[in-house]
């Protein structure tokens, strides 16, 4: 997790796709600063002054933000900075607001709070609603929403549930995991002890923890 200023000669990575350089036989020459797991590198206001930003995620150019508080349909386009571009999508399935969401730059996916309590497809080109995902987790309505998009698979539960639920892209269960006030998720596809991906877990709870749990591993708690 270190993002100091490093100066090295490097060596030889025989493996391209590697997630590191530990094997590389890098040489440090010096290194200067760090920063620690959970430092905030940037923060910047809502899209409004009554703001409650609620999901976002990364469509690899853009930061698309729920604000329920704002809208229950519309979601906005703010840039790496947090400058708002004036874009937004609108959402109508009749929720009651968006909750979490994922990219993969191509299509949006939004956590349906409310209403068919389903995942949302959006194309991002067109802002269209292009498609529904639903399951055994619209039996009520949930908050957080991850994706793991090389495997294909969603993951996605809330405070209502106190549940996490693995699923097909189709929305069909994988596997279940019992988690207390679940409000937001996000997919690590390199994390977990061998490097498989990781789940972090943040909850609406006074101590405001983010934790990393491993589903492929009995959904044991990384840190």
């Amino acid at each position: 997790y270190s993002k100091s200023i490093s100066e090295f000669t490097p060596g030889t990575l025989a493996n391209l796709g590697a997630f590191n350089r530990s094997e590389a036989g890098d040489i440090p020459v010096s290194e200067t600063g760090t920063r620690d797991v959970g430092e905030v590198i940037i923060s910047f206001p809502a899209p409004s002054p009554i703001g409650l930003c609620w999901g976002i995620c990364d469509d690899t150019e853009n930061l698309w933000i729920s604000d329920p508080n704002v809208s229950a349909t519309t979601i906005y386009e703010v840039t790496y900075d947090g400058i708002n571009t004036g874009n937004t999508i609108t959402i109508s399935q009749g929720q009651s607001w968006v909750g979490d969401m994922v990219s993969d730059g191509e299509f949006l996916y939004g956590c349906l709070v409310g209403g068919p309590n389903s995942i949302v497809q959006v194309d991002l080109e067109t802002g269209e609603t292009v498609g529904t995902i639903g399951g055994d987790f619209t039996v009520t309505s949930q908050r957080g929403l991850g994706a793991d998009f090389d495997n294909e698979e969603f993951y996605i539960g809330g405070w209502n549930s106190n549940q996490i639920w693995r699923t097909a892209w189709d929305g069909t269960t994988i596997s279940t995991f019992g988690f207390s006030g679940v409000s937001g998720l996000a997919w690590h596809p390199a994390g977990g002890p061998d490097a498989e991906g990781a789940l972090w877990v943040i909850v609406n709870a006074a101590s405001d923890l983010v934790t990393e749990v491993d589903p492929n591993n009995g959904w044991a708690t990384i840190q």
